[in-house]
């Protein structure tokens, strides 16, 4: 890889960084989380995995751009969701319920337990 290739690969990851500072500040300033540093290490990290992927498997650049887009757009869902507070809104299959809080439900009394319960088995009895 010749220099001006290298100077090149160089500006644009700090361009990245750069802008996604900008950003970040823009919303510092606005109170929200997620905010300079933030930004500038995403793009930072987005320009440089995108700009080596373009430089070292140009035939394969669209996928790289891709997967960088979908790590983006996984980490801008969380942080949506974590700003809204939408826990138990949305949750795979796998995932455990949200815990309750304050004590456990007590359905019915315990007479209406009682009364539903199935009778016990006895032994046949040999007479």
């Amino acid at each position: 890889m010749d220099l001006a290739a290298q100077a090149t690969l160089i500006g644009r990851i700090a361009l990245g960084a750069f802008l996604g500072y900008v950003i970040g500040f823009e919303r510092e300033y606005r109170g929200k989380s997620a905010g300079e540093r933030t930004f500038s290490l995403l793009a930072l990290g987005a320009a440089a995995v995108t700009g080596v992927g373009a430089l070292f498997f140009p035939l394969s650049a669209e996928k790289v751009i891709a997967g960088v887009i979908t790590g983006v757009g996984f980490l801008g869902a969380g942080l949506i969701f974590r700003e809204r507070d939408m826990t138990g809104q949305a949750r795979s299959s796998g995932s455990p319920p949200p815990r309750r809080r304050g004590p456990p439900r007590r359905s019915g009394s315990s007479q209406a337990r009682a009364s539903t319960s199935l009778p016990s088995r006895r032994a046949p009895s040999s007479s």
